[in-house]
């Protein structure tokens, strides 16, 4: 390292936690080489690494930091008592003026009517409440320890003691939907296979008999597609084995051993959910790193794909992919999960169909949903791929749109495999919870970016919406104020 002759141009820091652009130059004796540098090759300040060791180059310091740069100064949280307080106790200090100046006008404006005004001051001071802001005090510091030793509400914290008593004036609740509403404890419940569907529960043992048979015949992705002809349609137990597969590769899960017991780290519970399932079909994550994936097959033995580029889920693309090299054959094969939205334009009109219709079917069920694709590579079209890539992440302008201008030409022509279902745990008890708060005259708000079917059962079974009450549907509306309330009016209009 210390005889390397490289620098990396980085751009100017900024807020933006989720984009970063950069460039490694490396100065080799047959020439300078260059790679792009993206969010996945950074390490933010305060940031700990569980497992191994990062070797890095410092980029940004101190106030350059991101995370110096969205910080802000805490705010007081003031209650609306103490603002009242505060404005009552304005308006008698003027009143207190006022009243002094009238009495010196009264008397007249004789000698030393300055030390007369004061003595009025001092005299009508009685009127300004200043021992009620002590006694205020003390009852919220009364109040807060009540809360906090309250054995009906056990683990309750009183974080704030300046404003215990706005408990009482709350009248809107916005809560997010997954890990507040919800566990965050995702369940694999079931899945579309092309049209056909699967229930955990119901075809357990079906589904077991399907991707056995299938990886009998041979364990990796894709194997009946080699000599067959464009169109023919695939047999439906080959087409579940390569779905289970792609769960059990396509994903950013860990797995973890510790004192015997395997566990999985992920950023999404979604994903260890399919990772779980993929393991109780045979299809079993053994070990995973940047560079390597290894799966145990029905059969017993362990396949190895190298991971030749991987594609992070991000919110805007709402998607993922990774390239793999199953070891054993070479065969080269790009998994695709994400919303049905993006992977509707690498599907034909028929697959999307089904895609949709699937993803819909488990949306009504509250379930969360993603759909699966697949498509398999030669090395010579891999290579070329590869090197358009990477000539677009080393472009100095405009390198997001250079770099999805290359993967949508990858996506294009995929063959599809299914849509799968994953159920989010209601908390205990939430629905007699938010019963209670709509009794005390609260209205209730559940955010997500789920579906809409989904949101619309989960708003139900947790008792946000009861069965009787009516939704108001608003589905691609411009994000304008006027425009939602006329959309609003003339939904009253016509219901009345």
């Amino acid at each position: 390292l210390l005889n390397l002759k490289a620098y990396v141009e980085a751009e100017l820091p900024h807020k933006d936690i989720y984009k970063f652009q950069g460039t490694f130059h490396l100065d080799y004796e047959l020439g300078l080489n260059r790679v792009g540098l993206d969010l996945s090759h950074t390490l933010w300040a305060d940031t700990v690494i569980t497992n191994g060791f990062a070797l890095g180059l410092v980029i940004y310091t101190g106030v350059d930091t991101k995370a110096q740069l969205n910080a802000r100064a805490p705010r007081s949280k003031i209650g609306r008592v103490d603002k009242e307080l505060s404005r009552m106790s304005f308006v008698l200090f003027l009143m207190l003026i006022l009243m002094a100046a009238v009495l010196v006008l009264v008397n007249g404006l004789k000698g030393r009517w300055q030390i007369l005004f004061m003595r009025f001051v001092l005299l009508l001071s009685s009127i300004i409440p200043i021992s009620l802001r002590v006694n205020l005090d003390l009852a919220k510091m009364w109040y807060s320890y009540n809360i906090s030793h309250d054995k009906s509400i056990p683990d309750t914290v009183a974080r704030n003691m300046m404003i215990p008593e706005d408990l009482g004036r709350v009248e809107m609740i916005l809560s997010d939907k997954t890990g507040t509403l919800t566990q965050n404890d995702m369940e694999f419940k079931a899945f579309f296979v092309g049209s056909h569907k699967y229930a955990k529960s119901d075809s357990l043992n079906e589904i077991l008999e399907f991707v056995r048979n299938s990886a009998a015949k041979a364990s990796g992705p894709m194997t009946d597609t080699e000599n067959s002809r464009p169109g023919k349609r695939r047999h439906r137990g080959d087409q579940m084995k390569d779905i289970v597969l792609s769960m059990a590769l396509c994903h950013n899960v860990t797995p973890v051993q510790k004192d015997s017991v395997k566990t999985y780290q992920a950023a999404s519970p979604d994903e260890v959910a399919l990772v779980r399932f993929a393991s109780e079909l045979g299809y079993e994550l053994v070990y995973r790193d940047q560079h390597v994936i290894q799966v145990m097959t029905p059969s017993g033995d362990v396949d190895e794909y190298a991971i030749l580029k991987d594609f992070p889920f991000s919110s805007e693309s709402k998607k993922m992919g990774i390239i793999v090299q199953q070891k054993k054959d070479g065969r080269i094969i790009y998994f695709l999960k994400g919303a049905e939205q993006a992977l509707e334009p690498s599907l034909t009109g028929a697959e999307a169909n089904d895609m949709k219709e699937g993803a819909e079917d488990l949306s009504l069920e509250g379930l969360r949903t993603l759909s699966f694709a697949e498509k398999q590579l030669t090395q010579e079209e891999f290579e070329q791929w590869d090197a358009d890539y990477k000539a677009a992440a080393a472009v100095l302008h405009n390198r997001e749109e250079e770099k999805n201008r290359v993967r949508k030409a990858l996506e294009d022509k995929m063959t599809y495999l299914g849509v799968t279902g994953v159920e989010d745990k209601l908390q205990e008890n939430i629905a007699r919870t938010l019963e209670g708060l709509k009794q005390a005259g609260m209205k209730v708000w559940m955010l997500t970016g789920d579906k809409v079917e989904t949101a619309s059962c989960v708003g139900i079974s947790s008792g946000i919406k009861s069965r009787s009450e009516r939704y108001v549907h608003m589905k691609d509306v411009a994000d304008d104020k006027y425009i939602i309330e006329n959309e609003l009016k003339v939904y009253f209009v016509d219901q009345v």
